[in-house]
């Protein structure tokens, strides 16, 4: 058809005509670029229900390409274009009503654009509304709902739909947990050059997760993601490569007459638990075997102290004895042997791409670290309470010093019949409380530290640490 002969039937009143000949003017292609007389023939169509031409004009008035930006109109042609059918219509109409732009914000209208779009196949908008049901905005939360309309926009190629439902199927949220599915969505997404689920999937290929385990794969994934950016691929494309050449290496051997079982998926486990790398350094031998003993030693060492800590507290030895009399030294112990389990760790994960990266000890000191964190919690707040009964002892000794005590008894200090001295006697002082002595004839004040004290009738006998007995007169 000539350009004569479209004009003609726009001219006679043709609606698709003139919706066609809009976008000719519109794009310049086959006549001058013309966007008056374009949106001329916009609207002369849009006027006769052509969706399309509707559509195009809330697109024109939203963007203000060739006319000055007008929100209402856009939104204005949007709806009589949605009513027709318009999908993309649709879609827009349910984010402006999320988003409040345009309108007064509703989540349940914007919800029901999205599903009126969705229902009828428009990718994006099954994308929003199983978002919706997932997050439960303007509908009620549906975590079966939110995973089936997840499920049908991957189906429809959007890439965090894939994303979303690969995560679903892998943790199991609103559907049967399937690592199979997880990781077939996941490859539907790296597929499309996604460098996080790229880099997944040269995980799960190295694990054996969901898919059979393929190293060669695993690292042809990593390396893309990591060519992308992927810092975590990039750590662990040595690893990858490292137990390549182990299976390797073992696969040699096993080639040799060996009864040694070919890259079973363990190959660095495999090769160092048959001796046949662990008997060519003795030093690596003997420096893996105390990285796993030490490993162990802490973990029950650390377990050890929190009991003998927790029977201290529940006793109220800690408080009263191990706080004001004495250092407990079992509240240091699981500091240290903390740090010491950090210095190793940190020495295998930098060694990361060499033969330490395999021994067994890293496998018990990760899983022992949770533990550990949560011990080492506990102790943070227990420190924290004696601190504060320190400094509670502190300032009630310091007042006691400077303005007396109203509960302290004084009187004269009799030894073996004898008035030697003055005393002081503090009965709410720690757990046996405190005696201060003034001995005749010396200036100088002397604390004694009382052992026990017994009641005699009109008389304390208090013994000190040294033997001595003192008698106070009540």
């Amino acid at each position: 058809m000539t350009i004569e002969e479209l004009i003609k039937l726009a001219e006679s009143g043709d609606a698709e005509c003139r919706h066609s000949l809009a976008m000719l003017y519109y794009s310049g292609e086959h006549v001058s670029k013309d966007t008056s007389k374009a949106l001329e023939w916009l609207n002369k169509a849009a006027k006769q229900n052509h969706v399309e031409a509707q559509y195009n004009l809330g697109v024109i008035y939203y963007t203000g390409e060739i006319v000055p930006r007008d929100i209402g109109k856009s939104i204005g042609w949007f709806e009589k274009a949605a009513k027709l059918g318009c999908l993309n219509s649709q879609l827009n109409l349910g984010t402006f009503y999320y988003e409040g732009e345009g309108v007064s914000k509703d989540l349940k209208k914007s919800f029901e654009y999205f599903l009126l779009a969705a229902e009828q196949g428009q990718v994006d908008a099954q994308f929003k509304t199983g978002y919706s049901y997932s997050q439960g905005i303007g509908v009620r939360r549906d975590e079966a709902k939110a995973s089936e309309w997840y499920e049908k926009s991957a189906e429809n190629g959007n890439l965090t739909a894939q994303l979303s439902i690969a995560d679903r199927y892998e943790k199991g949220i609103g559907v049967t947990r399937d690592y199979s599915k997880s990781a077939y969505w996941f490859l539907k997404a790296a597929e499309q050059g996604d460098p996080k689920a790229q880099g997944k999937m040269g995980m799960l290929y190295n694990d054996g997760k969901g898919v059979a385990e393929d190293l060669e794969l695993s690292l042809e994934w990593l390396k893309k993601a990591a060519e992308q950016g992927e810092t975590h691929a990039k750590e662990l494309i040595p690893l990858i490569q490292r137990k390549i050449e182990l299976c390797e290496l073992e696969r040699k051997i096993a080639e040799g007459g060996s009864d040694v079982e070919y890259c079973g998926g363990n190959a660095e486990y495999s090769m160092y638990e048959s001796g046949y790398v662990k008997n060519t350094n003795l030093f690596k031998t003997i420096g893996r075997w105390m990285l796993e003993i030490f490993a162990w030693l802490s973990f029950f060492v650390i377990a050890a102290c929190a009991v003998v800590i927790v029977r201290d507290i529940v006793s109220s030895n800690f408080f009263l004895r191990g706080v004001q009399n004495q250092i407990n030294l079992w509240a240091v112990i699981p500091v240290v042997t903390l740090l010491l389990n950090a210095v190793i760790g940190g020495i295998l994960f930098v060694k990361r791409d060499e033969d330490y990266r395999i021994f067994k000890a890293t496998k018990i000191l990760y899983y022992s670290y949770a533990f550990i964190v949560a011990i080492v919690t506990v102790i943070g707040v227990i420190f924290v309470v004696v601190l504060i009964s320190v400094l509670k002892g502190m300032i009630e000794e310091s007042g006691s010093s400077v303005g007396g005590n109203s509960s302290a008894q004084t009187g004269k200090l009799s030894v073996g019949g004898h008035q030697v001295g003055d005393y002081e006697y503090d009965p709410n002082y720690g757990a046996q409380g405190k005696m201060t002595v003034s001995p005749y004839g010396d200036r100088y004040k002397t604390d004694v530290k009382i052992k026990t004290t017994y009641d005699m009738g009109h008389y304390t006998e208090v013994v000190d640490y040294n033997g001595n007995k003192y008698k106070i007169k009540k």
